[in-house]
Order: C-alpha cells, then structure tokens, then sequence
C-alpha cells in the first residue's frame, strides 16, 4: 500500500477524519488509470452532522498530503424506505462508549422485541 509519512492513505484519513465524530468505515481506492496517480476515499460517518461539520472544515485543505483535497458530501442513497438497518453487536457497543461514555464496560447487548398492538 502507498504510504503517507509512514502511515497508509486509510490510517491518515482515520486520524483526521475522526476528530469530528465516530466513522462507520474509511474506505481507500486507486484512482483510474487514466486519471491523475493518487487516490479517493468514501468515508462514512454515524452522523449526518458530523459528516457535514468534516466536509466544511476539510474541503480544499491540505491534510496530509501536498495538494489539496476536495470533500463532497454523499448525494446517493441507497433505497431503504422506512427500514433501520441492523448493527453488529460490535457497532452497537462501539456507538454506546462513543455518545454515552460507558469505555466497554459492558460488552453484553440487551435486545428487546416490542410486538405492534
């Protein structure tokens, strides 16, 4: 993998990227051949708010590399209507230590079922 002053292109977004809220997944890709040497990323953020606080703040600046880079916010949506999306146990306890401070104390997941009357 290409690297950043001894750092991946990943491990460097991770960095920055997190200072503005808990990341879903950092993902890196080549760019196309016929395109400039380098690479984009998709970066998914918990929180619609902090993705848009990142995109402000980053946007045409230089992070890590020489060159600027350009932040845009996702604009595509998968068609999921009025369906949560399930999260790993993984997740779950990774969002509870990040909003509400309880540093993995607790790795058991209680889950409720409620039935619609």
């Amino acid at each position: 993998a290409r690297t950043w002053r001894g750092t991946t292109p990943q491990h460097s977004l991770f960095t920055v990227f997190s200072q503005f809220g808990l990341l879903y997944s950092v993902r890196v890709f080549p760019n196309a051949a016929v395109a400039r040497p380098g690479f984009y990323a998709i970066i998914k953020f918990y929180s619609a708010r902090d993705a848009h606080r990142a995109q402000e703040a980053c946007d045409r600046k230089q992070l890590f590399q020489k060159s600027p880079v350009k932040v845009r916010l996702g604009t595509r949506h998968r068609a999921v209507q009025h369906q949560a999306l399930a999260l790993n146990s993984f997740q779950c306890q990774e969002l509870a230590n990040y909003y509400f401070g309880f540093n993995g104390w607790s790795k058991r997941i209680i889950k409720d079922h409620y039935r619609s009357l």
